[in-house]
Parts: structure tokens; sequence; C-alpha cells
């Protein structure tokens, strides 16, 4: 979106993102051609020439074969540059990482730790209400000393029914139906009987939660909100403390690894540029272009010596020239000015 007030460009955004007109101008070109008197806009952009010529020649599979070496050149140059850094910053991020390394390995975190410990707390917090109602409720099933208990009265209940149940066959399903509930509350009475054995509740319990609840949430508050977040954390600093460890030797690898790389991406890029001084077309480049006669592209020799570059060896440049009889209005003024019998103003 353009916005324009009375001429002037006031912003350009594209996707809502602030734009530069440099950066319009080059997605223009891959959005508008242009066709007129020059026909092509694209003619006239050096940037295109190359493509012409690789285009021409059908070079795509030398081209691409180049850029695949250039691309891993650029991967082990960015890997060896993020290698190389001052020896005194390197010893002091060495010191940093050692101890926070151990600092989130001294707390031997597990994932879900977090969740257990509140889940405790809660309990020991809520102990007096949980031994109380446990203890009831297993009073209400047993019944106590007295044994008159709801397991008792169930049982009673059964007898009688199966007694009615001699007469009345209807009450059978019924007198069977009370003893299976009767073998359940049994069940009941005796897992409240081990919850009632187990939940001794000591009040240094409390405090040993408490205090691994502390040291969990001081971690998280350095390296992560969660605790698997901390242990992700601490997987990333072991791999960057074994890679400063083992920097130099990692450097020297790479160094052969460019040094390689460099050597395989002249090659293709000697041969590619040799292949582009090849290209001649079969009929002038501007054939059918208003305002062009002849003028193929021609490969240059500038950065011939230099670095693998992005696109090859080398560059190009196309050598155009005007039909005849459409030189520019200046040069025609000036050779009529230039004729016999025409005066200087």
């Amino acid at each position: 979106m353009i916005q324009v007030k009375n001429g002037t460009v006031l912003s350009a955004r594209i996707n809502g993102r602030p734009a530069t007109t440099a950066l319009l101008r080059q997605i223009a070109s891959l959005l508008i051609d242009i066709h007129g008197q020059r026909d092509s806009q694209e003619l006239l952009s050096t940037e295109k020439h190359m493509a012409f010529v690789d285009g021409f020649g059908e070079l795509g599979k030398e081209l691409a074969a180049y850029r695949e070496v250039y691309k891993k050149l650029q991967e082990a140059r960015e890997k060896l540059e993020s290698l190389q850094m001052d020896e005194s910053y390197k010893l002091q991020r060495q010191d940093i990482l050692q101890y926070q390394i151990g600092e989130i390995e001294g707390a031997k975190l597990t994932p879900g730790e977090e969740e257990e410990l509140l889940a405790q707390r809660e309990i020991i917090r809520n102990a007096e209400k949980i031994t109380s109602a446990l203890g009831t409720s297993y009073q209400l099933l047993t019944g106590g000393e007295e044994g008159l208990g709801l397991v008792s009265g169930l049982e009673g209940l059964g007898e009688e029914l199966e007694t009615a149940s001699r007469f009345i066959e209807e009450l059978g399903d019924y007198r069977e139906k009370t003893e299976d509930l009767r073998y359940e509350l049994e069940e009941l009475s005796s897992t409240l009987r081990g919850y009632l054995d187990d939940y001794n509740f000591d009040p240094r319990q409390l405090d040993e939660v408490e205090s691994r609840l502390d040291l969990i949430h001081r971690l998280k508050k350095k390296y992560g909100a969660t605790i698997q977040e901390i242990l992700d954390y601490w997987e990333r600093s072991a791999q960057e403390l074994d890679e400063l460890t083992f920097a130099d030797e990692r450097a020297e690898k790479l160094r052969g690894e460019v040094a390689d790389l460099t050597g395989k991406a002249k090659e293709l890029a000697a041969v590619l540029s040799k292949k582009r001084g090849a290209v001649h077309p079969k009929r002038p480049a501007g054939a059918g272009l208003p305002g062009y006669a002849g003028g193929a592209p021609h490969p240059a020799a500038d950065g011939a010596g230099a670095g693998p570059q992005r696109p090859g060896r080398g560059g190009v440049f196309h050598l155009r020239q005007p039909r005849r009889g459409a030189e520019a209005p200046f040069q025609n003024r000036q050779r009529r000015r230039a004729e016999p019998g025409n005066a200087f103003h």
C-alpha cells in the first residue's frame, strides 16, 4: 500500500511492513514488464543481462552446480566466522556456561515434578481435613468398635432378603444386588484404612516441598518458564560449551573445508565463464525490438580475478546501437546546426 498526497509519496508498506524505495523498485521489476518504444524495461537493467546470457546459452545446469557449491561455501564461512572470537570473551563465556550447567544439573529436575509438588503441598496443607474425612467415612462403613456400620447392616439385609426370596422369587434379584454392594463397600473400607495408615503427615514434609518449589522458581526466573524449558536451556548450553571447548579444532577443519570449496567454486566458475563467453546468438539480440540493431550481450572481464560470487565470475554488459534514423533528438539537433547555412544560437 502506497500513500500519496499532492504527488508526494508519504509512506509505502508491503504486507503491513514499511518498505524503502529501493525495495519497491526491486519488487516492481518482478511484477511489471513495461512495453513501449524501448520494448522491455528489463533490457535496461544490467542486473538482468547475465540471466539473458545464461538463458540463451542454456547454462542452467552449470549455474545450478556452481550455486550449490557456492551455498555450501557460504555456510562454511559463516560457521568459521562464528568460531572466531576474542580469547578473553571465549574464556568468560565458558565460565558462565559451566556455572549455569552445574546449577541446572545439581537441581536434578524432572518433567512434571513441579505439578506433583504443588499437589503434594495442597494435600499437606489440608492434612487435618483429609484425615478427619477419611476417619469418619471408615467409621460409617465399619461401625467402629460396635460393628454397626453400613457393611454389617448390608450383611443383615442380605440374610433377610434371602429368607423372603424363598417365598417371593422377585426378591432374589435384590438379594444379589445387596450382596454385590456389600462386597464393594468392604473393598472401599479396606482402601480407606490404607489411606489412614499412609497419611501420617510430618510437618517437616511441608518444609521440604516448599524448599524444592522455591528452587524451581529461582531456576525458572533464570532459564525458562517451565521445567522443560530449563532442561532445553541446559541442553543448548552444554552444546555451546562443547563448541567453545573444541573451537580451535573445528575452526581448523572448517578452514580446510572453505579452501576445498573455494577451489571447487573457482573451477565451476571458470567453466561457466568460458561457456558464457562462447554464447553467440543466431540472430541479432535486438532483432524485432524497436530502437535496437545488433548488439548481443558480451561477457566482461571485470572481477575475473576475484573470489567466488553468487552469480559466478565476472560480469556482462549489453552493447546497444540505435537503429538507423532513430538517433536521439539532441544528436539530430547538433547535426542540423553543423550543416552549412545553419547558424548557432
